[in-house]
């Protein structure tokens, strides 16, 4: 998918319905409001922070097993008391980093816990909303998640997006 996606959006229903929609390097959320999509917050407000991260949501924990440097990362994140963000979910975790402007989803895959997130489907748009709102996203060898080729429908793989300091710090574990 790529740089070339069309505008990527993430909808979110929860007490209000939300997308965020990302578009010539913008991110901007609109809310559903008495059957109409209103702008409810700017680019200026959708901003993730290249540093500061105090947020991490961790998926795939069963990689921690087999992935000593993730089980290292979690370990960090507990020891400098990270808030733990963990809905089970992709699109709630991430879509709290563009209400605070930072955080870090994580996952990575192993041989007994392979990836599960879909390229095209999850990884690609959320990755996109991620680098066009000023984050940081990999697949944990240092390349961007929308620099993968797609190599078919159902291709999946390790993820990790957020604030450009943990994502590095993401990185660098997983290569050590």
């Amino acid at each position: 998918p790529g740089r070339g996606l069309f505008p990527p959006c993430r909808p979110l229903s929860a007490p209000r319905h939300t997308i965020l929609l990302a578009f010539n390097n913008t991110v901007e959320e609109f809310t559903l409001c008495h059957g109409r999509w209103v702008l409810s917050r700017s680019h200026a407000q959708c901003q993730i922070k290249p540093e500061g991260c105090k947020i991490f949501a961790p998926a795939n924990l069963r990689a921690a097993q087999d992935l000593p440097a993730y089980q290292r990362l979690i370990d960090f994140w507990h020891k400098k008391r990270y808030t733990l963000r963990y809905t089970g979910g992709l699109v709630p975790d991430v879509y709290q980093f563009f209400v605070k402007g930072s955080g870090v989803f994580c996952n990575p895959a192993s041989e007994k816990a392979p990836a599960k997130l879909r390229l095209l489907f999850e990884v690609g748009p959320v990755a996109m909303l991620i680098e066009n709102a000023g984050g940081r996203t990999s697949d944990g060898t240092g390349r961007s998640l929308l620099d993968i080729p797609l190599t078919h429908m159902e291709h999946r793989t390790a993820m990790c997006v957020g604030t450009k300091e943990e994502v590095d710090r993401f990185d660098a574990e997983m290569k050590a």
